[in-house]
């Protein structure tokens, strides 16, 4: 399998507001001899509907679209295990005006996985982050109902950083 790094990271801010996200700085990323690789974040194509390429590019978050989503959720990332990746759909995009603002996503996700990746798998664009699981009224979590804050809404962030 592929090999993966555990690297220590400072906390440069935390928006505590609805995206409830915080901008971490990775530390003695050079020393280690690492090559980070930047996600590119979804973006929607200029006309309404979005239509997707041969391979994606351009695919407007559509209900249906296949999302995979990225996490360290049951076990967490003390176990030494890379990541889980689990793939689902986009049940759901909630839009805030015409601007998507939240995902739901069928795609296993287990507690302890909120802030992992939603990707397109067609592109490798990052989708959002996993937030949380819905809950059915007895409170069992249901792993494959999730909440994810849509990328569009990352974009304050991104032009902070």
């Amino acid at each position: 399998g592929a090999a993966h790094t555990w690297v220590p990271a400072r906390v440069l801010y935390v928006f505590s507001n609805h995206l409830d996200v915080a901008v971490l700085q990775l530390e003695d990323v050079e020393s280690r001899g690492l090559q980070l690789h930047p996600m590119q974040l979804h973006s929607r194509p200029a006309a309404a509907g979005g239509v997707a390429g041969p391979r994606g590019e351009g695919r407007s978050m559509l209900q249906g679209a296949p999302a995979v989503v990225l996490g360290h959720g049951l076990f967490g990332p003390a176990v030494g295990w890379p990541a889980a990746v689990t793939l689902g759909n986009i049940s759901k995009v909630v839009h805030v005006g015409a601007r998507p603002s939240m995902l739901i996503t069928t795609a296993t996700v287990h507690s302890g996985a909120s802030g992992g990746a939603v990707v397109d798998p067609g592109s490798g664009a990052l989708l959002g982050l996993v937030t949380s699981n819905a809950r059915h009224a007895s409170g069992t979590t249901l792993p494959n109902f999730n909440f994810c804050i849509a990328a569009e809404e990352l974009q304050p962030i991104l032009a902070w950083v």
